[in-house]
């Protein structure tokens, strides 16, 4: 028995060093707010071999993938990323393929980390302020590549950050950037407000060799990361955006792709160096309910193919109605007692925007019946039309058949007959005549 506790013992010390040993991710705060940002930082007890990239994160909502803007940079040993999630929302964040070593053996790991966007409320002097969201970026700060940040009001009330000795006062949705002096190779800028948000700052200059960081081709940019709207069922949206190349190659062989068929995308395949174009999108949605969608415009430049994401985040509403009538529900759509219909189905009675934008249908969906339409109407018209140009043309392919060709001389003695017959003064009664004739 005392083995056996023994052994228990050291395989539970031996569990736990595995497991301490691992990749942890670490956000500053436990609570985020829609276009608030969220600061983290990757960390190892022991050594890197590969460590996350860009490409090692997914983002999923109820299983589906989406696309929140992020970054991360390595210093030191650590990865300082952050996240700016724009609605609200239960996501998972995946962090995957990341190699290291523990104690001399090669170790995989992946990091899966859920996380709720939702609004919050503050006390502040003994009052409930609502609303208060800052949004920072970006969210660290390298040196080579600039001295500022932009601070963002998100939302309707003021909100107070106080930087070092400066108290800077920002009202609804204002922005303002703030200046940022390097001291030190590795340091935080401060910024106390609702909560304290902690920027970290990166001195490349000082200790390049010891830095590293995943470079994204950024000379494609777009004015806007996101495209959003209402609308009703049966209206086309039409969006326009800004495309712009940012250096002197050309950039070619530039697509839109989507994996939804409710877009009609420009057709045009190059943007010369230091060109910019106005992008004009048209969306048909063919479904009610909430639509985020990512499209992804592929591009080549000096022979290697990039990618530019923009999110698209819609709600639709029926047909004949309006957003007034509509609320979105904080319980998902089995939570309702309701289902959400297929592509190929309609709802039959009430429905409502269940969590997440879902359109829930409250009583039951039923298959799509296709109806005569006027294309249908137009076929059968034009069948009837070629029966009967058929049927005439049969007939007067019969009548021909029956009339026997006249020959030459036929015809010679025709006219022979009908000019002695003048001469001699006899008439020649017309073959057809109706009515009667009166003298005048």
């Amino acid at each position: 028995m005392k083995r056996l506790v023994i052994l228990s013992l050291v395989c539970l010390v031996f569990i736990q060093l595995v497991v301490a040993g691992a990749p942890e991710l670490v956000f500053q705060h436990n609570e985020t707010q829609p276009d608030e940002t969220m600061l983290g930082i990757i960390s190892l007890d022991g050594e890197w071999i590969s460590g996350p990239t860009k490409s090692s994160f997914s983002f999923f909502e109820d299983s589906r993938d989406v696309f929140i803007e992020f970054d991360i940079v390595f210093f030191e040993d650590d990865y300082y990323l952050y996240i700016y999630p724009v609605h609200e929302g239960e996501y998972e964040l995946v962090i995957s393929d990341m190699l290291y070593k523990e104690n001399e053996v090669l170790q995989s790991s992946e990091i899966n980390y859920f996380f709720n966007v939702s609004l919050g409320t503050f006390e502040e002097d003994n009052e409930t302020a609502i609303d208060q969201r800052l949004g920072i970026k970006p969210g660290f700060l390298l040196a080579s590549e600039g001295n500022e940040i932009v601070l963002s009001n998100k939302g309707i009330d003021v909100l107070n950050v106080t930087y070092g000795d400066e108290v800077i006062s920002l009202e609804s949705f204002e922005s303002r950037t703030v200046e940022i002096l390097f001291s030190e190779l590795f340091s935080y800028a401060i910024f106390s407000t609702y909560k304290e948000f902690q920027i970290p700052l990166i001195n490349l200059f000082g200790n390049e060799t010891n830095t590293t960081r995943e470079f994204i081709s950024l000379n494609l940019k777009s004015d806007t990361e996101l495209l959003t709207a209402n609308s009703t069922l049966g209206e086309d949206l039409i969006f326009n955006f800004t495309l712009f190349n940012f250096d002197d190659n050309n950039l070619t062989e530039i697509s839109f792709s989507s994996s939804l068929d409710i877009f009609d995308f420009p057709e045009f395949n190059s943007l010369d160096g230091r060109e910019e174009k106005t992008i004009e999108i048209e969306i048909s949605p063919e479904n009610p309910g909430r639509i985020i969608e990512e499209l992804i415009i592929s591009y080549v430049e000096l022979g290697e193919t990039h990618n530019l994401k923009i999110l698209v985040d819609l709600f639709v509403y029926p047909a004949g109605t309006s957003e007034e009538e509509f609320g979105i529900v904080e319980l998902n759509c089995e939570e309702l007692g309701g289902s959400v219909c297929s592509a190929s189905e309609v709802c039959t009675g009430d429905a409502t925007f269940a969590k997440g934008g879902v359109y829930c249908c409250l009583d039951s969906c039923s298959e799509i019946v296709e109806t005569k339409s006027d294309s249908s109407t137009k076929m059968i018209i034009g069948i009837v039309i070629f029966l009967a140009l058929g049927i005439g043309g049969y007939f007067l392919w019969k009548k021909s058949k029956k009339v026997k060709p006249v020959s030459g001389n036929e015809v010679l003695d025709i006219a022979s007959k009908n000019y002695n017959s003048k001469m001699s003064g006899a008439v020649v009664e017309p073959k057809k005549v109706s009515g009667k004739i009166e003298k005048g």
